[in-house]
């Protein structure tokens, strides 16, 4: 629903990402590493982490956002 109601760009690479606003990684540090999100924080990017306890809280998180029109749980898109 997350994907669907926000159509974000999609990828895995962080060097694309790297030319992104705004960019949400989804799950903890084992798909991205901390590293990488601070790389994209250097090169401009504002970055938000959605990581629920498992999975499916995630899943979970992503489908409240969804369902609230909300793209971001802390970033403000206008700043």
């Amino acid at each position: 629903p997350y994907i669907e109601r926000f159509r974000p760009a999609v990828g895995f690479r962080v060097e694309e990402a790297m030319q992104a606003k705004f960019v949400t990684i989804v799950g903890g540090v084992a798909g991205v590493s901390g590293q990488d999100e601070e790389r994209l924080r250097q090169a401009g990017a504002q970055v938000e982490r959605i990581d629920g306890s498992d999975e499916a809280d995630t899943a979970r998180i992503l489908r409240e956002l969804a369902q609230k029109g909300q793209r971001f749980q802390h970033l403000a898109e206008n700043s």
